[in-house]
């Protein structure tokens, strides 16, 4: 298995669309941004209409995910309290990642992503001690955000694998309920500045920051309700996109 440095610097980020030469054609065009040159609108519909010919195969490899974060759980104790989430990457996250941070296809991993919240951060390493174990065959990559390595925006305290499900890249994140609130909101700075020219300001990046270490602090098994009042509203378009 691949480090999560490896798998993002070495590793064939998406052999799925290394497959045939259209695939590689196609990426090539986008990452340089030549098919509607500055027309935001235009691409990403070019890029829906494009991924609509593998709509099939990914809806069933997310729901094959879905299944997989299911049956991991087991006879878990904490199996009621667990909340599993799924989606498919949207044309315009899609356009933000492969042509604006110029990244292309082959530098998207979570065309498909999934999330496991659970009730505290034990639950969490427990279920991912047990996902490793159980599933060593389909992951690819492991990363723990830990809070020494925390990056600009201080995302720390999530469990990110990445898989390989036939033949695609698919990403889990695993995390508690309470952090997934708190990210909700600070992904609303991530999404505003990740592609502003300078990067977010030394107040966003303290704001985001703040923001998750309250969504760290330590929640017992009955906490399902958290106040957020004092920060602002986010934009839920892909709360999976927060990784940094």
């Amino acid at each position: 298995m691949l480090s999560f440095t490896q798998f993002i610097t070495e590793g064939p980020l998406n052999p799925f669309f290394k497959n045939n030469k259209k695939d590689a054609a196609f990426n090539k065009k986008l990452a340089a941004d030549q098919f509607a040159p500055g027309n935001e609108k235009k691409t990403i519909q070019i890029i829906k209409d494009y991924m609509n010919q593998y709509g099939k195969k990914f809806e069933q490899i997310r729901m094959k995910l879905e299944k997989i974060a299911k049956g991991n759980l087991g006879n878990n104790k904490v199996r009621a309290g667990v909340k599993i989430l799924s989606r498919l990457k949207s044309g315009k996250s899609i356009h933000d990642k492969a042509v604006k941070r110029g990244k292309g296809m082959l530098g998207i991993g979570d065309f498909i992503a999934g999330a496991v919240l659970l009730p505290t951060l034990d639950d969490a390493r427990e279920y991912v001690k047990d996902f490793r174990r159980k599933q060593r065959g389909i992951i690819v990559a492991y990363e723990e955000k830990t809070k020494p390595e925390a990056g600009e925006f201080g995302y720390y305290g999530s469990h990110h694998l990445d898989l390989l499900i036939d033949g695609v890249y698919v990403e889990l994140q695993i995390m508690t309920k309470k952090l997934w609130k708190f990210k909700e909101v600070g992904h609303e700075i991530y999404t505003d500045t990740r592609s502003k020219k300078g990067g977010p300001s030394a107040a966003e990046k303290t704001k985001s920051r703040k923001i998750f270490g309250q969504g760290n602090q330590p929640t017992n098994r009955f906490e399902e309700c958290v106040d957020l009042t004092e920060w602002v509203e986010a934009d839920l378009t892909d709360i999976f996109e927060l990784n940094e």
